[in-house]
């Protein structure tokens, strides 16, 4: 399971069973839901560690490798904040100052793979940022839960840009990262969250 933080929050939203014409029973009031804080994203690539292909001009041609450099051009708080409004968008409490208080969970996001295969069509009249093609992520996430002890959910995510609306490669990056956040906050709110298993050590 999650943790018995999000177990609290379970128990006080969920339905209770009772005899026909039983009084319902009112929440517990000590009862606090969790609140998450993104306290880490690492990616375990070098600055120039290619993380794609890329092709230019009208008949996209070959011409060289996505860089991840241009994917984390942004700092690290950057993309942690927009974890936090992807998990503040599914209805999650997102504790952005990382008080860690009693009912915060820790979420930590480990970056396993991110792959770009795009297109520069109008390299050649002199946009050479403006990409289409594809992006696949895969995050992995580590939710501590009251304990200390990290639970495990990967979210592997796609997007498919065609050349009408063509994007940058870091818009395209986040993009995908924010799916990915909003997969794992889905999956925060569901029963398999709170059935999963501890996660093994950390690789990092």
């Amino acid at each position: 399971m999650v943790g018995s933080r999000i177990d609290r929050a379970w128990l006080a939203i969920g339905l209770i069973a009772l005899p026909a014409g039983a009084p319902a029973r009112a929440p517990d009031p000590a009862v606090v839901p969790p609140t998450y804080s993104v306290t880490m994203l690492h990616a375990p690539y070098a600055a120039n560690a290619g993380v794609g292909a890329r092709r230019a001009g009208l008949m996209c041609l070959p011409q060289g490798a996505v860089r991840w450099r241009e994917l984390s051009a942004r700092d690290d708080r950057w993309s942690i904040a927009l974890i936090e409004d992807a998990l503040a968008q599914e209805g999650l409490a997102v504790d952005r100052a990382a008080r860690a208080a009693a009912s915060t969970v820790l979420v930590r996001g480990e970056l396993r793979r991110v792959m770009l295969r795009v297109c520069a069509r109008r390299w050649g009249l002199g946009d050479p940022s403006s990409l289409d093609g594809d992006g696949v992520l895969q995050m992995e996430w580590r939710v501590l839960d009251s304990g200390g002890s990290p639970h495990l959910h990967v979210s592997s995510v796609s997007r498919h840009v065609d050349r009408h609306a063509a994007t940058t490669a870091v818009d395209l990056y986040e993009t995908l990262l924010v799916d990915a956040a909003t997969d794992l906050a889905r999956w925060l709110k569901t029963d398999d969250a709170r059935a999963a298993p501890p996660a093994p050590a950390a690789r990092h």
